[in-house]
C-alpha cells in the first residue's frame, strides 16, 4: 500500500459502529457545523480539569510541532509522546490521556493495531488518527480499529483543534 493516494479528502468523521457503508467524508464546511467552534472545552470544565493529550508519531519534528500547537490552546496539556505503536500502548495505559493523536505508519506496531490495544487498556481515551494517508480504505480501517476520527496531515492546521475539542468533550463527559 503506498503512502500517498490520489484521492483528496478532508477529515473523516464516523458513527460509533463502523462499517464500510456508513463512513462519511467531512469537508471543511460541514466540519465546522458538525464540530461547532466553541470556547476552549477545558475552560468549561468546572473542576479545573485540563485535557490530557498523548501524541504518538515516529517523527520527532511532528511531535514537537504538535506539542507546541496544542499546548498553546488554553487548558490542553500534552501528557506524553510516543515514538512508535508499542510505546503508544504503554503510555496510554500509564498516563490515561483523554485524547490520543495516533499516526498509522509507525515502527514496531502500526497505528491500527496500537489503537485496538489502546481500546483495551485505556477504553475512555478518544483516538484521533493523524496521518499522511488520505484514502477511504484507511478511514474505514481506522474506524474499525476504534478511532473517533481521521485527519489527513495535509488538513491538520484547520481540522485538529475542532477534532480535539469534540474528542475532549466526549472523553470528559
Amino acid at each position: 500500500m503506498s503512502d500517498h493516494t490520489s484521492e483528496n479528502t478532508a477529515t473523516q468523521v464516523y458513527p460509533p459502529v463502523p462499517s464500510p457503508t456508513n463512513v462519511k467524508k467531512c469537508n471543511t464546511a460541514s466540519a465546522q457545523s458538525k464540530w461547532r467552534p466553541m470556547t476552549t472545552y477545558a475552560t468549561i470544565v468546572e473542576d479545573g480539569t485540563s485535557v490530557k493529550i498523548l501524541i504518538a508519531d515516529d517523527s520527532e519534528i511532528l511531535r514537537r510541532s504538535l506539542r507546541s500547537f496544542l499546548e498553546a490552546h488554553e487548558g490542553w496539556t500534552v501528557c506524553g509522546e510516543a515514538i512508535d505503536g508499542r510505546d503508544a500502548v504503554q503510555k496510554a495505559a500509564e498516563l490515561a490521556p483523554d485524547v490520543i493523536l495516533l499516526d498509522i505508519s509507525m515502527p514496531n506496531l502500526d497505528g491500527f493495531e496500537a489503537a485496538r490495544r489502546i481500546r483495551q487498556k485505556a477504553p475512555n481515551a478518544q483516538i484521533i488518527f493523524v496521518t499522511q494517508h488520505d484514502s477511504h480504505e484507511m478511514a474505514v480501517r481506522a474506524t474499525q480499529a476504534g478511532a473517533r476520527c481521521y485527519i489527513s496531515k495535509s488538513h491538520i492546521i484547520r481540522e485538529l483543534v475542532p477534532a480535539v475539542e469534540a474528542a475532549a468533550k466526549q472523553a470528559l463527559n
